[in-house]
């Protein structure tokens, strides 16, 4: 034969309790008051049947009831073994001990250790989860206020037309806690800051986060619409180009240069030539006075040897 389930074992436990707890009920009855006595009877048999059709939590209460009207350990122990089969660990565990506490040495004190030993590590792990669970749930609430005051303070900005402190707000309530509404806010303040670029990346990542978010409808329609009126937008006239710049005149040819300087040159040169020419016939005239001795006339031709001079040198530079 193969190893009994624990269910098995659970309820064979279950019947020899019933039979511990009937045998002793005899010896207890005439110590107790016959109201006490009926109360724990009827709730015993309640808690029976609850155990046939497999009531397992309202048999556990039951048995507790019982217990309270005639407190006899093995009620204890049979709550201990209801709560089992109902997957509550928890109360078993609790009824098991609080058994042992009261007949440390009972029929059922043997079987009962067992189960605790077996319930604590289960137990244990379970209120540790749940403690985790809490601390991870306040850490949440407590964001999610901190979320809640910048969004506040944000609308407050925007009221105000305050867009820049708005959006700053609006990204550190996102950072606190990442809500996809505050996605939306945040488009809703660019949108009303006439940024149509930022609002329609934010619309865009809103509908990324949150297909089946409340907003959903409008930052479909909102982000079209934006779309539509960037495209709209009149195209700007592309810059004047600034005037071209005239080349600079072309050098002539050096030849070219030095041909017209030779003709003005050679003209002057020609003319002072002839003065000093003049000059000179004027200066080698004969003297009719033939006394050696200087006259006015001796001085007529210095003004042709000047003036030729001054043409010979403007023409040469």
């Amino acid at each position: 034969m193969g190893r009994p389930r624990t269910s098995d074992i659970l309820t064979r436990l279950f019947v020899l309790a019933a039979m511990v707890i009937g045998l002793a009920w005899t010896g207890a009855a005439a110590a107790q008051p016959d109201d006490a006595r009926r109360q724990a009877m009827t709730h015993y048999q309640q808690a029976e049947a609850n155990m046939k059709a497999a009531a397992y939590e309202a048999a556990a209460t039951e048995y507790l009831a019982a217990f309270d009207a005639v407190p006899k350990p093995a009620l204890l122990f049979n709550a201990g073994l209801a709560y089992e089969k109902a997957d509550m660990k928890k109360q078993a565990l609790e009824q098991y001990q609080r058994y042992l506490a009261l007949a440390p040495q009972g029929r059922s004190s043997t079987e009962a250790r067992a189960r605790v030993e077996s319930l604590k590590p289960d137990v244990e792990a379970a209120e540790a989860a749940a403690a985790e669970e809490a601390r991870r749930q306040a850490e949440e609430d407590r964001r999610r206020l901190v979320a809640e005051s910048h969004a506040g303070l944000a609308r407050t900005h925007a009221a105000n037309h305050e867009y820049d402190k708005a959006i700053e707000a609006l990204r550190a309530a996102y950072e606190a806690d990442p809500n996809p509404a505050y996605v939306f806010q945040l488009a809703e303040v660019y949108r009303a800051q006439g940024d149509r670029a930022r609002a329609i990346t934010e619309y865009d990542l809103y509908q990324r986060l949150a297909p089946e978010g409340e907003s959903i409808a409008d930052a479909v329609r909102r982000a079209a619409q934006l779309r539509r009126e960037i495209e709209e937008q009149p195209k700007p006239l592309p810059p004047t180009p600034p005037p071209p710049v005239a080349p600079p005149p072309a050098k002539p040819p050096a030849d070219a240069v030095e041909e017209e300087d030779e003709g003005v040159n050679w003209w002057w040169i020609g003319a002072g030539a002839a003065a000093m020419a003049a000059g000179l016939i004027i200066d080698l005239a004969p003297d009719t006075a033939r006394d050696g001795e200087l006259s006015g006339t001796d001085f007529i031709p210095l003004p042709f040897y000047a003036a030729g001079i001054t043409f010979v040198a403007i023409g040469v530079f």
